[in-house]
C-alpha cells in the first residue's frame, strides 16, 4: 500500500484532530485512549472529570487524559512519599506509646503532635498532591488549545 492510499484511510483523532489509523487504540500525537466509547464522542475529558479521578488517586487524572507515563510517575512519587511518611509516623507513635505504657506517663503521647508536624515526606505528598491538580489544569487547557488550533487550521468544506 502506498503513502497516498495510507493517508486516505486515516481518520481524525477525536481529541487532537490529527490524522491516525482507524484501528488505533492510543493516539500517537496526544496519547489519548481511543479504545473506550467515551473517547469516540469527540469531546475530550473535562477538568472536573480529571479532577475527580485525581482526588481518588493522585496521577489518575493525568492517566485518564491520556498521559499515562506522567500519571504513573505522579502516582508512584506521591503514594511512595505518603507510605514513607506514614511509616516514619507509625514508628514514632509506636515508640511513644510503648514508652507511655512502660512508664505510666500518658503525657508523653501529647508530644506526638509537635514531633510529627515536621515530617518531610508528608510535606512532599501534600505539596505534590496540590501540584498534581495544577498540572491537570495545564493538561486540560493545553489539550483544548490544541483542539481549537487544529479546528482553525483545517480547511472549511461548504
Amino acid at each position: 500500500m502506498n503513502e497516498n492510499e495510507d493517508n486516505s484511510r486515516r481518520v481524525k483523532c477525536p481529541f487532537c484532530a490529527e490524522l491516525i489509523m482507524p484501528e488505533a487504540v492510543i493516539c500517537r500525537f496526544c496519547h489519548s485512549d481511543l479504545s473506550n466509547k467515551k473517547a469516540n464522542t469527540g469531546k475530550p475529558p473535562g477538568m472536573w472529570q480529571a479532577a475527580i479521578w485525581n482526588l481518588i488517586c493522585p496521577g489518575l487524572g493525568a492517566w485518564r487524559l491520556g498521559h499515562r507515563r506522567r500519571g504513573v510517575i505522579t502516582m508512584l512519587v506521591l503514594v511512595g512519599a505518603l507510605l514513607i511518611g506514614s511509616l516514619q509516623i507509625a514508628e514514632l507513635v509506636s515508640k511513644k506509646v510503648e514508652k507511655a505504657m512502660r512508664t505510666g506517663n500518658t503525657q508523653i503521647i501529647y508530644s506526638l503532635t509537635e514531633e510529627t508536624k515536621d515530617n518531610f515526606w508528608m510535606d512532599v505528598f501534600f505539596y505534590g498532591y496540590i501540584i498534581s491538580f495544577i498540572d491537570l489544569w495545564f493538561l486540560v487547557t493545553n489539550k483544548q488549545k490544541l483542539t481549537e488550533q487544529k479546528n482553525k487550521n483545517e480547511p472549511q468544506h461548504q
